[in-house]
């Protein structure tokens, strides 16, 4: 069965989420915003709208990413990069509003479009603490 779901604008970044207690998630970048939906067989549930005001780029999922249907006290982290080079950290957590954190100074540190990005820190609990990002500038930082 085909679920779908309408973002509102254009999409330009799906990332779905791999870690254990969030696989149902999925992060959907448009023109100015960011949905964060749970997925199931039969639907798509917006649990999460980020207001970027930017087009974005790319899309990572932290680690410390919960799904409401593994836990009561989910939490939802993303690091999304905009098309102002801008690196943003998004959150919401299941009794809080969503919380969009300018990070890295305001801007990447790219001079071109950051195409991927991810978090990176190994398997402890470093592992949401750093971010790496690749641009068309061929800069990996």
């Amino acid at each position: 069965m085909d679920v779908r779901h309408n973002h509102g604008s254009d999409v330009l970044v799906v990332r779905a989420c791999h870690h254990d207690d969030g696989a149902d998630l999925l992060a959907i970048g448009g023109t100015q915003s960011v949905q964060i939906i749970l997925t199931t067989l039969t639907s798509a549930e917006v649990i999460a709208n980020f207001h970027i005001g930017t087009r974005i780029t790319a899309l990572a999922w932290s680690s410390v990413s919960t799904s409401p249907s593994q836990t009561d006290e989910w939490t939802i982290e993303v690091a999304a990069a905009g098309a102002d080079y801008g690196l943003y950290l998004l959150t919401k957590h299941h009794n809080q509003v969503e919380t969009v954190f300018p990070f890295g100074g305001g801007l990447s540190g790219h001079h071109g479009k950051v195409n991927d990005m991810t978090f990176c820190g190994g398997q402890s609990e470093d592992s949401s603490r750093y971010v790496a990002t690749v641009s068309d500038d061929k800069m990996f930082m």
